[in-house]
């Protein structure tokens, strides 16, 4: 019988690695970036509005605008943060890159925690190296 797991992908720090996940974590920085200059024209927009009866739906409209502000900038903050350790990394050290679903067979007296639990693919400049199924 065929079940999903997850499968944890270790990948081995190199140069490279290093900056792809720079170059990630800055793209992603500058497209929330843009999100939050959207955000923030909506809630002038709002501002703007002739004061009337849909005062309520205006205040609850601000304050979920204002959320989603509040979102992305604790993003921003968590992706600089990812970038200062991005440098940290050590050269030839496994960190958890990724993870995907796979499939197991199971049969009849198989460890269920074992085959479940212990999946592993480690990559090195995005070539598979080596597969660990504990």
């Amino acid at each position: 019988m065929l079940v999903k797991r997850n499968v944890v992908v270790k990948a081995i720090v190199t140069e490279g690695l290093r900056e792809d996940l720079r170059s990630k974590a800055n793209t992603l920085i500058k497209q929330t970036e843009i999100e939050m200059q959207t955000l923030e024209r909506q809630l002038r927009q709002l501002s703007v509005m002739v004061p009337g009866q849909d005062d309520t739906q205006r205040t609850y409209l601000k304050q979920q605008l204002q959320l989603e502000l509040n979102e992305r900038e604790t993003l921003i903050r968590q992706l600089q943060n990812d970038l200062q350790n991005i440098d940290r990394l050590q050269e030839g050290e496994e960190i958890v890159y990724a993870v995907v679903e796979g499939l197991v067979d199971l049969q009849v007296g198989d460890n269920f925690e074992a085959k479940l639990n212990k999946a592993e693919v480690v990559v090195k400049n995005g070539e598979v190296i080596e597969v660990r199924n504990g």
